[in-house]
């Protein structure tokens, strides 16, 4: 007996007989309590007997009825939060220029023809890891994926890769750690609060990596921005426009943009609706639920669309062929644009990290010698998605050491060798150097007064096996969290 995993907001049908024809008018949903996937993240499912494929005609008018119902029972907490026409308006950008939006038609497509399973990928900061949200079910991304899936009636998975005070910085080299981006069909990236503009070059790098992977996933930046700056007037601000707004346009990428939403609003009206979370920084339930709601409206306007291209085709055509329809449907493969950035295409990169939620075993960062350094596990609410654990000591002149390999790489490639930390208010120095290597010396600065990702890069590195030595100067605070390489090529223009 074939199973497949369908969602548990399923579905008794009633059936009712007019003029003759069988019509699905109603889906009783019930609720069923998350369940880990293979990969830790919640996912809602049980394992039901395979069904006969149900007719693409009533398929897809059971799923622009349940698109309307949903909507009908979202209004009034539409009032309840403020949206309105307007704020849907401005917070959705990109739909100009968004022809890039084929990726995700042709993911809508697959699920309406195919019952295909929808992933969806996550990767950002505290704020899509869940800092202070009492439950990560109230994460903008998880209610976004539970309305998704209660449309479709087929399951819709979300993969949650986010980790506090990470940017793209980090990402750039270590996003397959914690996400299995070869797998998403839809990828949501939250970097507008960690991202500075001395990131932008690292930004480029990570969405280009995104753009040219075989399953062509799409990707759609979700804009939030610190509580703080929600309140200070004339200071609704973050990295959304000077690096992220410029880098959607330069690759036809759609935003939601929280800022664009909220501050007119707050400008506005002493409404405390969007009040942060605990510590006055990050989001709270409500500003989550709006973010999720902006991208459930947006989305399932694509899908009305598509469905109603769909039905056309049906109606017009006396043998319709899905595999046809997918045929004729499918965007092809385009050619990236240049770089904005110079060195942002990567030939190669890898990396091994101490940050959690981590894939697989091999992508640990475990020494090959330690003295006087321990598994640091700050004390963090278990209701996130991330842990914040590294490699840690407080005593001057202790010594840690990590093994990595350069591969043979052509000719014109240029290799780095970086040490990933993680800063605070006390932290310390530490000296870093490539064993048996004169010359490579640098030193780690991890002190700031917010906690973020710093780097110390090791450049133009040979083909070679090396040992990274980390040796501290000082007794502060000092955390390890990752060793990347990474080999870029200019000239290395790859298709979307």
């Amino acid at each position: 007996m074939t199973t497949v995993h369908v969602p548990r907001l399923l579905t008794l049908r009633k059936l009712f007989i007019s003029t003759g024809t069988i019509l699905l008018i109603v889906y009783l949903c019930e609720r069923l309590p998350l369940v880990p996937n293979e990969h830790g993240t919640p996912a809602r499912f049980v394992e039901v007997e395979a069904a006969e494929v149900e007719p693409i005609p009533i398929k897809v008018d059971a799923i622009l009825e349940r698109i309307a119902m949903i909507r009908e029972r979202l209004a009034d907490r539409y009032k309840t939060i403020g949206i309105d026409d307007d704020m849907l308006e401005r917070a959705i950008l990109g739909r100009k220029y968004a022809e890039t939006l084929e990726r995700l038609k042709n993911t809508i497509l697959e699920v309406l023809l195919y019952g295909k399973t929808m992933n969806i990928g996550v990767l950002g900061g505290s704020i899509s890891a869940g800092a202070y949200l009492p439950n990560i079910d109230l994460m903008y991304a998880n209610i976004y994926g539970s309305l998704l899936q209660e449309v479709f009636g087929s399951q819709v998975v979300v993969f949650n890769g986010a980790v506090g005070a990470c940017g793209s910085n980090y990402f750039s080299y270590c996003t397959s750690v914690h996400l299995e981006v070869d797998q998403m069909d839809l990828i949501l990236t939250e970097l507008a609060v960690n991202d500075g503009l001395e990131n932008a070059a690292s930004h480029e790098r990570l969405i280009r990596y995104i753009l040219e992977l075989p399953n062509r996933p799409q990707v759609l930046y979700v804009h939030f921005m610190l509580g703080k700056m929600m309140r200070e007037l004339g200071r609704c601000f973050n990295a959304e426009a000077f690096v992220l707004t410029p880098m959607s346009r330069h690759y036809n990428l759609p935003s939601v943009s929280f800022r664009k939403a909220v501050c007119p609003f707050l400008n506005a009206s002493s409404n405390e609706i969007f009040t942060p979370g605990d510590n006055y920084n990050h989001p709270g339930e409500q500003g989550h639920e709006l973010t999720a709601l902006i991208l459930f409206h947006f989305t399932t306007t694509l899908i009305q669309n598509i469905c109603g291209r769909l039905l056309h085709q049906m109606r017009i055509s006396e043998t319709f062929s899905p595999a046809k329809f997918m045929e004729d449907n499918i965007a092809e493969k385009e050619f990236l644009p240049p770089p904005l950035f110079p060195d942002t295409n990567d030939v190669e990169f890898r990396c091994w990290s101490t940050l959690q939620p981590i894939i697989s075993d091999s992508n640990k960062l475990k020494p090959i010698y330690n003295r006087g350094w321990i598994m640091y596990y700050p004390d963090m609410p278990r209701t996130r998605n991330d842990i914040a654990t590294s490699w840690y000591t407080e005593t001057a002149n202790r010594t840690i050491a990590f093994q990595t390999t350069v591969s043979q790489v052509k000719p014109g490639t240029i290799c780095n060798i970086t040490l990933l930390t993680m800063t605070c208010q006390t932290c310390g120095k530490a000296r870093v150097f490539l064993s048996k290597y004169k010359g490579t010396q640098i030193i780690a600065d991890t002190r700031d007064i917010y906690r973020k990702m710093r780097l110390a890069v090791i450049e133009n590195v040979k083909p070679e096996n090396y040992t990274i030595v980390v040796k501290t100067l000082d007794n502060d605070p000092f955390h390890v969290v990752g060793t990347a390489v990474s080999c870029s090529n200019s000239l290395a223009y790859g298709l979307m």
